[in-house]
């Protein structure tokens, strides 16, 4: 398997702001509950735990799951974790999560 990523290398497939203007995927925000709760992208659900997001993927593999934390590498060494372990439909955001405030996808 090859790894893939411009600002944080992983497994998964990357993403990027040009990217989400085309394509649907299940959000998984991975940050601290706090952060979540303070501001997080619309329709966007929380796991922090690495066996729930597995479980949620698995439970959604016939829809893509983008992973996003803070800056990507979070998101991308989960990934990993989750392609290592059977999983073809993770993503991650491979940049900061601040671009979503800026598109305006915060709800």
């Amino acid at each position: 398997m090859q790894l893939k990523g411009k600002n944080n290398l992983s497994l998964a497939t990357p993403i990027y702001v040009n990217d989400l203007e085309n394509q649907k995927f299940l959000i998984v925000d991975i940050r601290d509950e706090e952060d979540f709760k303070a501001a997080h992208i619309k329709d966007s659900i929380h796991l922090t735990s690495a066996q729930d997001v597995y479980q949620y993927a698995k439970s959604h593999q016939d829809e893509k799951i983008l992973l996003v934390c803070y800056s990507g590498h979070t998101a991308s060494v989960l990934g990993t974790h989750l392609i290592e372990a059977g999983c073809k439909n993770i993503y991650y955001f491979d940049d900061y999560f601040a671009h979503f405030e800026l598109l305006g996808f915060l709800g």
